[in-house]
């Protein structure tokens, strides 16, 4: 039974999405380098240590890094993912075979 969505929209959207999110994590890993070097001013005190600590793992979140069952992407590739693979595939390309698209824009 065919969906009544727009698969290829959706689509386009993720990739356009992917496109702007992408665009942050060159910041994101310049702030990560700032914030471990910042740990390492003499005399930090503990409590800014740890403030330091957590803008690490929240770009890492973010980003993609170490999480002990390993490597892991980033919550937004995560999410990117998630959504496309919840595209049902021969739905859409049923819709790529008709030609259907529709862009999105801003």
């Amino acid at each position: 039974m065919p969906i009544r969505w727009d698969a290829i929209a959706v689509s386009e959207a993720l990739y356009e999405i992917e496109k702007y999110i992408n665009q942050i994590y060159e910041p994101l890993k310049q702030a990560k380098a700032l914030a471990e070097q910042a740990k390492q001013i003499p005399n930090l005190p503990e409590y800014i240590e740890q403030r330091l600590r957590g803008i690490i793992g929240e770009v890492e979140r973010a980003t993609g890094g170490i999480s002990y069952s390993g490597v892991y992407p980033g919550i937004f590739k995560r999410l990117i993912d998630r959504a496309r693979d919840d595209i049902p595939k021969q739905e859409l390309e049923r819709q790529q075979g008709r030609g259907k698209q529709q862009m999105l824009s801003l």
